[in-house]
């Protein structure tokens, strides 16, 4: 396979491991339906100085207490009994 260009060519600033690993976590935490066009805004943010559009933090997924949701059935076949 040819090479397109060679390694003198190409420059990867310092700072883009740490651009890529923030855009990453961003992603990953806020979980858009469209990937492409939220990381349109993302980078366009990014551009205009402005917050870009990610969460904080995951959104914590709480289980169902199945105490709580089948309370109420067992209750009513015990109460007909």
């Amino acid at each position: 396979m040819e090479h397109i260009f060679l390694d003198d060519q190409i420059t990867i600033p310092e700072e883009f491991p740490f651009i890529l690993k923030d855009y990453a976590k961003a992603a990953i935490k806020t979980d858009p339906p469209d990937l492409v066009e939220w990381s349109i805004s993302y980078f366009t943010a990014l551009q205009n100085e402005e917050p870009p559009p990610a969460r904080d933090r995951l959104p914590i997924k709480r289980p169902q207490n199945i105490y709580l949701t089948t309370l109420p059935e067992s209750l009513e076949a015990f109460v007909r009994r």
